[in-house]
Parts: structure tokens; sequence; C-alpha cells
């Protein structure tokens, strides 16, 4: 009988837990898609005007991933370094691009954000029309990550 009371104590205990646990985890998921979305409309307003100032309030101190099409691929501190390098490099030689057709998803502490962005780069140089996709990830209410993708690019931006 003691083993039987010990069980249904158990169960009770563990499956208060479960939920508590399950509820927490359902909250940080919604917060974090709360702070992506910030991080998000913050960087969106970077590619309209030049102006990242709330996107660069966001990045967090243990940055830990940063990948761009035109840049590559980077890890730890040099990761922190190239983001700000290409925001400080898009502060001066600015976009001026719109987004539309935005969908978001989520995934733990990743958000991703699908959309179309259409307008100019490079202080108006070149004309842009694409599909994007930007991964943001969230750690303790800053970003952590930051994954951009694009579709095509005139190569002869490129040319000298």
């Amino acid at each position: 009988m003691k083993a039987f009371k010990f069980f249904i104590l158990f169960v009770l205990f563990s499956s208060s837990f479960f939920q508590a646990f399950s509820q927490k985890i359902k909250s940080n998921m919604k917060y974090n898609i709360e702070i992506g979305k910030e991080a998000f409309y913050a960087w969106q307003k970077g590619e309209k005007t030049g102006d990242y100032t709330n996107f660069k309030t966001l990045l967090s101190k243990n940055f830990i991933k940063f990948s761009h099409p035109l840049i590559g691929n980077f890890k730890g501190d040099t990761a922190l370094f190239k983001i700000k390098d290409l925001i400080k490099e898009r502060e001066s030689t600015k976009n001026n691009l719109d987004f539309s057709e935005i969908q978001i998803s989520n995934n733990g502490n990743s958000v991703t954000f699908q959309f179309n962005s259409k307008g100019t780069v490079q202080n108006d140089k070149f004309p842009y029309e694409g599909f994007n996709i930007i991964v943001i990830q969230i750690n303790e209410n800053k970003i952590i990550g930051f994954q951009e993708y694009f579709g095509f690019i005139d190569p002869n931006w490129f040319k000298n």
C-alpha cells in the first residue's frame, strides 16, 4: 500500500512539474518570437533608412553566429565583429529596401523570417528585388545569432 501511495504522489508531482516546465518552454518560445520580431523590424528599419540603432541595442555580447551570402559564415567573437562591420558599412552606404509578404516561424530560440524585398542598395547605386530569409537566434532577450540568405544578385555589382 505504501508503494502505491508513493507511486500516486510521484505521478502527481511529476505531472505538475512537467506541466510547469512545459508552460515555461511555451512562454519562452512566445517571448523569443516577440524579441525576434523586434530585432527583425529594427533590421528592416536599417535596411530602409540606414538607422540600425535599435538593432544594435539588441546584439548580445555573447553573440555566437553570423552568416551572410556575400561575406561568409562566422562564429564567436569574429561573428560579432563581422555583423558590426556590416552594419557600419550599411550606415554609411545605405540600402533603401521595402520588405513585403513577411512570414514568421519559430523553433525554440530561432525565429525565421521569409520575405520579399525591393528597392535599391549601396546608396541607390543598384536596383534589388528578391526573396530573402533571415534567421535570428535569441537568448536572454538578446540576439545571439543572425543568418541572412537572399536570392539573385547581379554579377555586374562585382565588376570593377
